[in-house]
């Protein structure tokens, strides 16, 4: 019989109701999710509501406020094994926490930051006494790859209290996706002609993703590859100053700008596309990067984009940019266009985000929960 966990989320993301769905379908953890935040979110960078299409499934879904919070834990038809809530920044965690500690039942705290090598000694020491002292509460943690397991370790956590299972990728549901909309991304891809080689960026119009370098370095390509076309999808409060940029430059027919996507139509984006391109300034993660990777493209990212690291093999699966200015992105950006032509590129990008398929992240999940059960029944 699957064991009950409790999931608490502020409101429904691109990567957790897949999540949800495949700890369901493995059956060993039966999953309730509570979304604290009304139906109708507002994303605070791009300024308006955002849907990502996939909430529920087979697992059960309640919108539940933080102040309902003691009452409907205390309803609950069996108390979970383990809950996991998001980020200790939110009250609502810390309302948790205490009915949680009251009931011994284990806290899972998922977290993507990563290390600093800037950061004060003070602040690094500091967050290892906050980690220490609340370790009775939040037990377990789940974190993205190697940068977050690192930051983790480095606060003083114990290995076998952490698992990789963060921003996971349903794979499956992106090849699905990519037939279902097999139609569109041909139109989409029907405005260039058919010898162009299209670099797709996701991201929002924000200075923190870079949209402005992502037309330059765009800018750069062209004057290297007449071939290249760009496809920048994304909203924000720089729209303006990205569609004059555009226009500033020159590239008006070069660069199709169709603003916000709705998530189910995202996969009809990638499969117009030969290459992706992610240049965030600050990005712990990169979700986006995974999306791509899923659909098959191979990548160019910046050093500043957490994921790259993980995902972006040399040569193989794309190219990981230290310095991030356009002439070199443009270089690599040309690279990565050659690379996408070769016959094993598709094949080798789906092995490499694999890795961060949803169903190996719920199984991870899994041996998290497991390992926290048993050390409370021995008492640890």
């Amino acid at each position: 019989m699957a064991s009950p966990v409790l999931c608490i989320v502020n409101s429904p993301t691109q990567y957790d109701p897949p999540l949800w769905a495949a700890l369901k379908a493995r059956g060993r953890l039966d999953p309730t999710v509570w979304y604290v935040a009304a139906s109708d979110f507002v994303d605070p960078e791009v300024g308006h509501k955002v849907a990502w299409g996939n909430e529920g499934s087979n697992y059960k879904v309640e919108r539940v406020p933080a102040k309902a919070f003691a009452e409907r834990f205390m309803a609950l038809p069996a108390v979970p094994v383990a809950v996991i809530s998001e980020g200790w920044a939110n009250a609502y965690t810390w309302q948790m926490a205490w009915l949680c500690l009251k009931c011994r039942v284990p806290m899972i705290l998922p977290s993507d930051r990563v290390a600093n090598p800037a950061e004060p000694a003070w602040r690094r020491l500091a967050r290892r006494i906050v980690r220490r002292l609340t370790s009775p509460v939040f037990r377990g943690h789940i974190t993205t790859g190697g940068r977050g397991l690192s930051a983790l370790l480095a606060d003083g956590v114990p290995p076998d209290r952490i698992e990789q299972a963060l921003y996971p990728i349903d794979v499956a549901l992106f090849q699905r996706r990519l037939g279902e909309l097999r139609d569109l991304s041909r139109d989409i891809r029907a405005r260039w002609p058919a010898e162009s080689q299209v670099v797709v960026a996701v991201a929002k119009h924000v200075a923190r993703e870079s949209p402005l370098l992502i037309i330059d370095a765009f800018a750069a390509l062209k004057r290297r590859n007449s071939l290249a076309r760009l496809l920048f999808v994304g909203d924000g409060p720089m729209r303006g100053e990205v569609e004059a940029h555009v226009a500033a430059l020159g590239l008006e027919g070069d660069v199709f700008l169709p603003g916000y996507v709705p998530y189910p139509k995202l996969p009809a984006y990638y499969g117009a596309s030969d290459v992706f391109m992610h240049v965030a300034e600050n990005e712990p993660w990169g979700i986006s990067v995974s999306e791509a990777m899923a659909c098959g493209l191979p990548v160019v990212a910046t050093a500043t984009v957490g994921c790259a690291d993980e995902l972006v093999a040399p040569g193989v699966t794309g190219t990981m940019v230290a310095k991030a200015d356009p002439p070199t992105l443009a270089e690599k950006l040309d690279e990565a266009l050659k690379l996408a032509r070769k016959p094993t590129t598709r094949e080798a990008v789906l092995r490499q985000v694999y890795s961060l398929d949803v169903n190996r992240a719920a199984a991870r999940i899994e041996a998290l929960v497991g390992r926290l059960t048993l050390s409370d029944r021995r008492g640890e």
